[in-house]
């Protein structure tokens, strides 16, 4: 059948010379895989630069239940993205967001809240008056509340540490491996605070930003079966260690 929806382009990897694979996660149907033929040729419609991680597009797609990959009758992009794709610190945040998203989100089923949350995100992430630096924390850990492992806000001075294990901040009984340390778990109890749309306003300090990524992708292991890492996170680690 012929659909119509919005989709973001999670994922595009090239199949032969002129065609492509393209992940993306549609509002009406969820993750969907599209062959797109002779997209890399002159006389295609669609140009190569709408298949950029986290484009955001408009579809007429012909969708059959239970078919791997699909075709794309026609796609526009939905919106302008001004910023995201042209300076380097929004691009490679975009990356490694479109990479978890891979990661974690296989349904190929409606799903209407998750859709709203991720391209606001990307509106933000576009937005030149928010600085990109810590984006990817917040996303990070409020991207978990649509995935059912969003951390209890149960902070207090009598349970400063968070616990990646359980989701929830405890005690310091000194045999956990999973305890965060305190200053770790109060800053994660301020993002668990803050709206994402905010995320600017409460910075995270230079040399916790990295901690703090990565004791979020321990995080993802845990609660994500088969989640190892993100590859594209190591490729541009050092983007984090700049101080601003």
């Amino acid at each position: 059948m012929l659909a119509k929806s919005q989709g973001i382009v999670i994922k595009s990897t090239r199949y032969s010379e002129s065609s492509a694979i393209v992940k993306m996660y549609t509002l009406s149907h969820g993750m969907l895989s599209f062959m797109i033929q002779a997209v890399y040729s002159k006389k295609s419609s669609l140009k190569p630069a709408l298949l950029q991680p986290m484009q955001v597009l408009d579809l007429d797609y012909y969708f059959t239940d239970n078919k791997t990959l699909h075709k794309i009758k026609e796609a526009r992009s939905a919106f302008s993205l001004n910023h995201l794709h042209f300076e380097m610190k929004r691009s490679a945040v975009a990356l490694v967001v479109s990479e978890l998203i891979f990661k974690c989100v296989q349904e190929e089923e409606e799903n209407e809240a998750l859709y709203k949350f991720l391209v606001s995100c990307i509106q933000i992430m576009d937005d030149p008056g928010k600085d990109s630096n810590n984006f990817l924390v917040y996303f990070m850990l409020h991207f978990s509340r649509y995935l059912g492992f969003f951390p209890a806000n149960s902070y207090s001075e009598e349970t400063p540490n968070f616990d990646l294990y359980e989701g929830q901040f405890k005690v310091d009984s000194g045999v956990n491996a999973y305890l965060l340390d305190m200053n770790s778990s109060f800053i994660m109890s301020r993002i668990i605070q803050t709206k994402i749309e905010h995320f600017d306003q409460y910075p995270i300090p230079q040399n916790q930003r990295l901690k703090l990524i990565e004791h979020l992708i321990d995080y993802y292991k845990i609660h994500v079966s088969n989640f190892q890492t993100l590859r594209s996170f190591e490729v541009i680690k050092d983007l984090y260690k700049v101080k601003n």
